[in-house]
């Protein structure tokens, strides 16, 4: 059962991504994946496969399947995006030294958005999949302040340089996320001005084009094609959203709403991480802080990432504690602070940090 299901779905979306497309770079393609017996999420793209590792793998078809299904998509349209359609940085690839690049929002942010897309547009995701899917990346788009300050064009340098471990505290964003906004942004604007006649799936024929003929591509490339679209101050945008850190809040909202949606704002934590300004992971029946947001109650009373949380007014930290609504101004925070047990007053404000949007 589980394999006719697989086939069928596999079938599904390759299927149509190689009709948005118009055909496949290569003459065979193989999936390779790796069940695992302990929780694990990774893909990886080859010229002619791609391995895939995720688990515990006895829960494969069951909760973890729209994340198979995600993580294959994503890595098939790798094929065209980077295994093929590749950035000036990485032609020809130079095995000699890094091949740093600025451009990660197109190979994996625009990757990241179509291998969701092409799940939904081949039938394979239903809507309530699909904007599950997209609302993760809001989420985690409104959720790390480092959009404020640092592009992600520069987050894409970094990344060559320190991999996908968070660093500094809110300095860098990520190209998966803000690379899969841009694109739903873009998308948005070509349907609009072109009254639907295109889209970005016009930008990448374009860019496989191009590459069949042995060119690779700039951001100064990205932006000619995108100007001969449709009428849009694409240089503005970029300028904007790409090399800059403006909020992307306002031009979400319109494109949502062109393309049909909802934006509305969301609570994805409890009430006293929104008013303290931190978030917490839980593990065991244990609170750890993971962050503290600039100028919050939290970081100002001088709470610290990897704190554990032990009581809250003399009570137990819990999840039932936190489900609840807080109602206090002032609390006394006992925690773990590097073995070293510490105690805090901490005054919260109203309910402003971490807050983030979600389309319906």
């Amino acid at each position: 059962v589980n394999e006719k299901r697989l086939l069928t779905d596999f079938k599904k979306f390759t299927k149509k991504q190689i009709e948005i497309m118009g055909d496949f770079p290569v003459s065979e393609f193989h999936f390779l994946i790796q069940a695992t017996s302990f929780p694990y999420y990774h893909g990886v793209e080859h010229q002619t496969s791609t391995v895939l590792a995720l688990g515990p793998g006895h829960q494969l078809f069951t909760s973890y399947y729209d994340e198979l299904l995600g993580v294959s998509s994503h890595e098939l349209f790798h094929a065209w995006n980077v295994k093929f359609i590749r950035p000036v940085e990485m032609y020809p690839y130079d095995f000699t030294r890094e091949n740093y690049s600025r451009l990660g929002y197109i190979y994996e942010g625009l990757t990241t958005w179509y291998g969701d897309v092409m799940l939904y547009r081949s039938g394979v995701f239903n809507k309530k999949q699909y904007l599950k899917a997209f609302n993760e990346y809001l989420k985690r788009h409104f959720l790390n302040y480092a959009r404020h300050h640092y592009s992600v064009a520069a987050s894409s340098f970094d990344t060559w340089l320190d991999g996908y471990v968070p660093g500094v505290p809110h300095r860098k964003v990520s190209i998966y996320t803000e690379g899969s906004l841009i694109a739903f942004m873009l998308d948005a604007i070509i349907r609009e001005k072109t009254k639907n006649t295109k889209s970005l799936d016009d930008l990448m024929r374009e860019l496989y084009s191009n590459a069949k003929a042995g060119k690779s591509y700039s951001e100064e490339d990205i932006l000619k094609i995108l100007k001969t679209l449709c009428t849009y101050d694409f240089d503005d945008f970029f300028k904007k959203y790409v090399n800059g850190h403006e909020d992307f809040t306002a031009l979400l909202q319109k494109s949502a709403e062109y393309l049909g949606f909802k934006f509305t704002k969301e609570k994805y934590l409890s009430d006293f991480e929104h008013k303290a300004g931190l978030i917490l992971s839980e593990s065991n029946g244990n609170f750890t802080i993971q962050q503290t947001a600039p100028e919050s109650p939290a970081l100002q009373v001088g709470l610290l990432v990897g704190d554990q949380i032990l009581a809250v007014d003399h009570q137990k930290m819990s999840r039932k504690w936190l489900n609840n609504p807080l109602n206090n101004k002032s609390l006394e925070i006992t925690v773990f602070s590097k073995d070293i047990l510490k105690s805090f007053i901490l005054n919260v404000d109203e309910e402003k940090y971490y807050l983030a949007y979600k389309l319906e």
